[in-house]
């Protein structure tokens, strides 16, 4: 058994509402969409947070999946920076967390990147692709 909760990512509302409006009004937007760091950071904090005493409780692993949305997309790499070097890498925060699905859509099909916890407590067997894996 693990315990596996999804994380949606969306743009600040601000940019969201100027990408709708161009898009509405002239059919196109152009312009930088990023997500901060520190924003990626703190949505993982609050999603881990609120599992991570029924996981102690429990003894399972807990994954977070990451969804980043067409107006909010990130590379696999900015998340690997959040996860492995921002403020000493947001893993070491959170011990509960065994592993970090990071999935987008891109040509009509979905892309997957597994980033494990190299400090959980209860490593991932369903994604860790160990032996008994589902």
């Amino acid at each position: 058994m693990e315990v596996i909760d999804v994380v949606t990512l969306h743009q600040r509302n601000e940019k969201e509402q100027e990408i709708s409006a161009s898009v509405c009004s002239t059919g196109s937007w152009s312009g930088w969409i990023g997500i901060p760091p520190d924003h990626i950071y703190r949505k993982l904090s609050d999603k881990a947070g609120q599992y991570s005493e029924l996981v102690r409780e429990v003894g399972v692993p807990y994954v977070l999946g990451v969804f980043g949305e067409f107006v909010a997309s990130l590379s696999p790499q900015e998340i690997e920076q959040v996860l492995y070097r921002q403020h000493n890498g947001w893993f070491t925060t959170a011990p509960e967390v065994s592993g970090v699905i990071y999935f987008r859509e891109s040509n009509f099909s979905f892309e997957f990147s597994y980033f494990p916890n190299p400090v959980a407590l209860y490593p991932s067997t369903v994604l860790s692709g160990q032996p008994g894996a589902a």
